[in-house]
């Protein structure tokens, strides 16, 4: 079961927005950075995702609201028996591509 927690957005736009998500769990070694590159090729958005020295992921986005938030669903439907907790905090702590997405070693 994944619990979720807090939440920021900021607004680049009227339309595009920048979110930063952090899974917890068993979600390192598991291929969870391969998995949300997959996924967000189905998708309108663009950002990055790294490993995070405390055992979690990070990833940024930017695009339309429902976009990332179709995204953020299907990465966890994808990775769900690993995943055991979400929240969101304050995006830029990872460099944003200019465009598609990325895995930062």
């Amino acid at each position: 079961m994944i619990r979720h927690t807090g939440g920021v957005a900021t607004s680049m736009s009227s339309k595009v927005t920048q979110r930063a998500v952090v899974w917890s769990g068993r979600v390192q070694g598991v291929g969870f950075r391969m998995a949300a590159c997959s996924v967000a090729s189905r998708f309108q958005i663009r950002g990055a995702v790294r490993n995070e020295s405390d055992g979690s992921v990070r990833c940024e986005l930017a695009g339309c609201s429902d976009e990332l938030d179709r995204f953020i669903e299907a990465v966890e439907a994808r990775m769900d028996q690993f995943v055991h907790d979400r929240h969101e905090s304050a995006p830029g702590v990872l460099p944003m591509p200019e465009a598609g997405f990325k895995i930062i070693h």
